[in-house]
């Protein structure tokens, strides 16, 4: 005879559980395996990004560096030089100090046609 006895059947009930809960935890252990190797996979690819974005950013200081502390000429058609940024920082200060009103208006008139036609709204 078998070991089953018709007159329980709610000992079936309790394995249907133990199934159904042993499969849910395999599904949480494959998932939570799943989602830390692809973020572990996503910082390793990010990783060489970064590196790329530094290498660029340090070229990019290293110009602008040279740019604002060295002279030279920017377009001598027009007669544009380029100076240090700290000794163009002093002489606009001086020019400043002497005559704002002239100073402001050397300025505008410097201005390109485009951005005065875009209008300035912060007079």
């Amino acid at each position: 005879m078998s070991d089953e006895n018709i007159n329980e059947p709610e000992a079936q009930g309790w394995q249907t559980y133990e199934v159904a809960t042993g499969a849910a935890v395999c599904l949480l252990l494959i998932w939570g395996l799943g989602s830390s190797l692809s973020s572990v996979r996503h910082e390793a690819i990010n990783a060489g990004k970064g590196k790329e974005r530094q290498e660029k950013l340090q070229k990019l200081r290293e110009a602008v560096s040279e740019e604002s502390s060295t002279h030279g000429v920017v377009d001598a058609k027009n007669g544009l030089y380029r100076i240090p940024l700290a000794e163009a920082m002093t002489k606009a200060a001086d020019a400043m100090r002497e005559d704002p009103a002239a100073f402001r208006k050397d300025l505008l008139d410097r201005l390109p046609a485009e951005e005065e036609a875009g209008g300035d709204d912060t007079e």
